[in-house]
């Protein structure tokens, strides 16, 4: 038997005769390589399922309830205002979905908010409802093997219960969303931040409002009591957050700006504090303190000096010299008073080594005298961070032409000078030199000492320095300051004794986990604070 095929090669059609024989081996030949390909497939993928399955065995996902409320939260998971993740720090997070709510703008606008690279919030959300149905539709591309270990969101209460229409009930069934979500995932941590800008809308709430607000507080962390791995937190009630204008971006009802809620996501929820973490036990108690700070607020504002047109210029060392943001010890004490402030600090240097005309920052410090050119000034302090500082500093000293009436000098030193161990009679020459140098060039300024301040390093204060052995303690390098400072008719204030600190209250004031030397914005926030309330005299 035969087959026809018909060809045809433009006008003419032939017929071609091809044995069948030969059709039928050729279709059988294809038939078993498919049999055979699709046999080498299954193998394959078999292979690939038995792979993966000793792989899970031998390296099992651990994925556990956070027992340590802070302890699986990375210290710098980045919730700012502007579009920026570091993956290189954010070392113990898995997985993190970050999303904030922000009350300040409309009162029901989302603000933008990364978080891990392939899953981050892009849009704007109108509402509490169209942030929880983006919440739960997200969710589900993720399997429970791969569920992010920590979901990091900012909530308004207030905001939320208002769009509830004020009601309760409807307000609680808008969060069973999360609730559920935690439920079916109670591997994951979900941190949720309730906003800083916030605290500010508490100075201007009505009585009903405030009751209203602080209720949907109340509601909302006692909702999710039942939840041990939904943490809560209110930055928002830190004072310095309610009180200062500086950290926000033009003026009191204005957002904070970037670098402050950097400051406050990374050092308030970690290890070693867990001071803004509300629970179902401390909210009552934690929204009455902040409507009573916002009650207080005019008082409090008019209880700082007024140094409106005033030059003060700061010199010291890292306690001041380290922090030049909004959260520094001038920038709140400007905030506080309408003071020109000045950043003349420089971390690691001692009152010796400053005083020292042979030194950079002995150069700088003569600079501001009129002792030196500025050809000289700049070729050996021209790479320091405090160069502009001091080159404003000075333009505004030989503008303002009077004597230093107008010009307030605050020197804080101590703390480096007892930690080098350097003879306390060159402590004392150097802060004479000081006091004499400003004298001599500004007769009509007013000059501060700061005596060195608490330091819970050391058992008491006590520590070997000096290469003869010595043992000094640091009370010692303050009765110096307070010495020279009476000698030479200047005014003092000790870091220690006039603010208070104890071995008890000073942690929540030094940065412990740093060094226990170095002032956290709590800190510092008292040390501007006093000192605003100090030339209100």
């Amino acid at each position: 038997m035969i087959g026809d095929i018909i060809v045809k090669h433009d006008l003419t059609t032939y017929k071609v005769i091809i044995p069948y024989r030969s059709m039928k081996k050729t279709l059988e030949n294809k038939r078993k390589m498919i049999i055979l390909g699709g046999i080498a497939t299954a193998v394959l993928l078999l292979t690939i399922i038995i792979v993966c399955m000793v792989y899970r065995v031998l390296h099992p996902r651990k994925i556990t309830i956070p027992d340590n409320r802070a302890k699986f939260v990375s210290e710098v998971v980045h919730t700012g205002r502007t579009p920026y993740y570091d993956s290189f720090c954010d070392t113990d997070a898995g997985a993190v979905a970050v999303y904030m709510y922000d009350q300040t703008v409309n009162g029901i606008t989302f603000s933008e908010k990364v978080g891990v690279p392939y899953f981050m919030a892009n849009d704007r959300f109108r509402s509490f409802r169209m942030m929880s149905d983006y919440i739960v539709n997200s969710s589900e591309q993720f399997s429970e093997d791969a569920f992010p270990r920590y979901f990091i969101l900012g909530i308004d209460p207030y905001a939320a219960f208002l769009q509830s229409c004020s009601n309760k009930e409807c307000f609680e069934r808008n969060l069973e969303f999360l609730y559920k979500l935690s439920e079916e995932h109670p591997g994951t941590a979900f941190i949720v931040y309730f906003p800083s800008d916030s605290a500010m809308d508490w100075v201007n709430l009505t009585e009903e409002q405030k009751r209203e607000a602080r209720l949907s507080y109340i509601t909302f962390v006692r909702y999710f009591r039942e939840r041990p791995n939904v943490m809560m937190y209110y930055i928002s009630s830190l004072e310095w957050i309610l009180y200062s204008d500086c950290i926000r971006i033009k003026g009191l009802d204005t957002p904070l700006k970037p670098d402050i809620y950097d400051h406050l996501q990374s050092l308030n929820i970690t290890e070693t504090s867990l001071s803004n973490l509300l629970t179902w036990n401390n909210v009552n108690d934690e929204m009455d303190r902040i409507i009573h700070l916002s009650e207080e607020y005019e008082q409090v504002r008019a209880s700082y000096a007024d140094l409106s047109g005033k030059d003060v210029f700061f010199i010291g060392d890292s306690v001041i010299g380290n922090y030049r943001d909004s959260t520094s010890i001038p920038s709140f004490f400007r905030d506080m008073t309408g003071a020109n402030v000045y950043n003349l600090a420089v971390g690691g240097w001692s009152a010796v080594s400053t005083a020292d005309p042979s030194t950079t920052l002995g150069c700088a410090f003569d600079y501001l005298m009129g002792r030196r050119d500025k050809e000289e000034f700049i070729d050996m302090f021209s790479y320091s961070y405090s160069y502009s500082d001091y080159t404003w500093a000075e333009r505004a000293l030989e503008e303002s032409n009077n004597e230093g009436e107008n010009a307030i000098f605050i020197i804080e030193f101590g703390l480096n000078d007892y930690f080098s161990g350097l003879p306390q009679d060159d402590f004392r020459a150097a802060l004479t030199y000081f006091a004499e140098s400003i004298k001599t060039s500004y007769p009509k300024a007013q000059i501060l000492f700061l005596a060195p301040g608490y330091v819970t390093a050391f058992e008491f204060g006590y520590q070997d320095t000096g290469t003869d052995g010595n043992h000094c303690i640091l009370q010692d390098y303050r009765d110096i300051t307070y010495e020279v400072a009476m000698e030479q008719n200047c005014q003092f204030m000790s870091l220690t004794d006039d603010f208070a600190f104890t071995l008890e209250t000073a942690p929540f004031y030094l940065d412990a986990a740093a060094d226990a030397v170095h002032y956290s914005e709590n800190g510092r926030y008292l040390l501007a604070q006093g000192l605003a309330r100090y030339f209100k005299k």
